[in-house]
């Protein structure tokens, strides 16, 4: 199934490890915010990110790194939940 972002934050809902992410609405997040809330190091998020994998994740150069939009990673994280990952 492809979620669309308000299908993946209702199914995400369900599940209490993603409390951080479902019960706030902060639209960017960064490679360090989530690679703290998913137990991950910050290499594997920005992996996520140089593959295209977290739509709409944006490379702002070094000095900034990724930002990661909302809507992108609750589908991502939605769609990896429901694929038992």
């Amino acid at each position: 199934m492809a979620f669309t972002s308000e299908e993946a934050d209702k199914y995400l809902k369900q599940f209490t490890e993603f409390d951080w992410l479902t019960r706030n609405n902060t639209p960017w997040w960064t490679t360090s915010d989530v690679a703290t809330n998913l137990g991950l190091g910050n290499a594997a998020v920005r992996a996520f990110c140089e593959r295209g994998e977290i739509e709409g994740a944006i490379f702002y150069g070094n000095r900034i790194g990724w930002r990661i939009p909302r809507h992108g990673l609750i589908i991502f994280l939605a769609n990896l939940k429901q694929n038992g990952s």
